[in-house]
């Protein structure tokens, strides 16, 4: 069964080690490909080292939601084969290679999503955890840095919560805290 998993990143070096290693540990067979915005830390080295393949793209250090749009839509277009994940650096699918085997033999297509055609939902649901539990200083500072680059976007009314002062980011944050109704690890 092949498994290949797409991630976008741009200066990931801290988060990167957590979401490789992830996907290693419950999909150990997986093709792990990063397109890396230009990142100006390790980010490129470290996921080199942890196996990955590497592909540079480059928005001219702005955030641009149309181009990683363009890119989610189009990387995985080669695969003739089996499972692909395409996900933020931030987001850890919770499943197992046992349970994609699994979802082969009921021929499910795509895992719990909703869309058109000839499709057969998986009964299981499969949990994506997001970076807001690795704890509100991540998160203040991850924000910060995003600000910097998102100006493009917030020009056009978007990404307009990475403009959000410290006081807004703490409350959002710990309103989503306690408002959890699922935290697992698998």
């Amino acid at each position: 069964m092949e498994i290949h998993i797409f991630i976008l990143c741009y200066n990931e070096s801290y988060l990167l080690p957590h979401t490789i290693n992830h996907y290693r540990k419950y999909l150990p067979s997986c093709k792990i490909t990063i397109y890396d915005n230009q990142s100006t830390d390790n980010s490129v080295k470290l996921a080199l080292s942890l196996g990955c393949n590497v592909i540079s793209w480059s928005s001219n250090n702005q955030i641009n939601d149309n181009l990683y749009l363009k890119i989610k839509n189009n990387c995985w277009k080669n695969i003739k084969n089996g499972w692909i994940i395409m996900i933020d650096m931030d987001e850890f699918l919770c499943v197992t290679e046992d349970e994609l085997l699994d979802e082969i033999k009921n021929e499910t297509s795509i895992l719990e999503i909703k869309g058109l055609g000839n499709i057969k939902y998986s009964s299981k649901i499969y949990y994506n955890k997001h970076m807001n539990t690795l704890g509100l200083n991540y998160i203040n500072d991850k924000t910060k840095k995003r600000y910097k680059r998102s100006e493009l976007m917030r020009n056009q009314g978007l990404a307009t919560h990475y403009a959000y002062p410290e006081e807004i980011i703490k409350k959002n944050y710990y309103h989503a805290l306690n408002n959890c109704k699922f935290l697992q690890e698998v």
